[in-house]
């Protein structure tokens, strides 16, 4: 969100800081990341602004997709996905673990959607947690598509600045789904409800 002393006259020597003081102009109630990225305003200019008090930081929660939005998307289960989404959906107000096993390709990312979804419904939030960074951007994209949530990422690939942001957004429970690699595994939850380990 842009501040009150916010001018973007004074940033001549600044282009990019001015770009971004424009786009925030445009925007009265904020941009998210996503819109920043797709602007191409990195990081190091929002920090400049922030450290000029020309530009304040928000943590929103992520617009919330209605259940029958994902339930709609969600792809015909065959009898043995049906068979681990029941169970799961049983054991959602206790505490339990289940070992889902297949090969790769055997629909294992469908049953998690699936759960992940009824976590959600349920205001609770979902923390996945994959072998390898270069598993991350095809699921981004899949839980985007299906579950309207962009995932919030744990990986070491990232910056500091995004680990903390990602990490902020897990404990204070803006983040519904949480995506990383075995660190994220020490991230703090506000309403655990689905730890899944692929």
């Amino acid at each position: 969100e842009a501040g009150r002393n916010a001018d973007p006259h004074q940033l001549a020597r600044a282009p990019q800081q001015a770009r971004a003081l424009s786009l925030l102009a445009g925007h009265p109630a904020g941009v998210n990341r996503t819109q920043l990225e797709a602007a191409a305003i990195g990081a190091h200019v929002l920090r400049a602004l922030l450290v000029r008090d020309w530009i304040e930081r928000s943590a929103r929660a992520p617009a919330q997709t209605a259940v029958s939005e994902i339930v709609a998307s969600a792809h015909a289960l065959n009898p043995a996905q049906t068979e681990a989404v029941t169970a799961i959906r049983a054991a959602r107000e206790r505490y339990q673990a289940f070992l889902l096993d297949g090969v790769t390709g055997s629909g294992k990312t469908e049953v998690y959607l699936q759960a992940i979804a009824d976590c959600i419904a349920q205001d609770r939030q979902a923390l996945i947690i994959v072998p390898e960074i270069g598993l991350t951007p095809q699921l981004i994209e899949r839980f985007q598509q299906r579950l309207g949530h962009t995932p919030a990422l744990l990986h070491s690939a990232l910056s500091e600045g995004e680990r903390l942001h990602a990490w902020l957004a897990a404990r204070s429970g803006a983040a519904n789904v949480i995506l990383g690699t075995r660190s994220a595994a020490w991230v703090p939850l506000a309403r655990p409800g689905l730890f899944i380990v692929d």
